[in-house]
């Protein structure tokens, strides 16, 4: 793949997830960044449920969106 495919790639990859939703999806990034570096007591389930709770509807939203694109 060339650069200017690799970018058009990024780019559309990129649009497919700010459709999805963007402020979702970085709450999601958000929170892999403090799960990966904080010890387990850090970790506070009154900030962590509602994106544990949500898990399967954003992957669905986020499932369908891809499928959309590819289409």
């Amino acid at each position: 793949m060339r650069h200017n495919e690799n970018v058009s790639v990024a780019f559309s990859a990129r649009r497919v997830v700010e459709e999805f939703s963007h402020r979702l999806a970085r709450c999601y990034l958000r929170f892999r960044h403090v799960f990966r570096n904080a010890y387990s007591f850090d970790l506070d389930w009154q900030k962590m449920s509602p994106l544990v709770l949500r898990l399967e509807e954003t992957f669905q939203m986020l499932e369908k969106a891809l499928n959309d694109f590819l289409k």
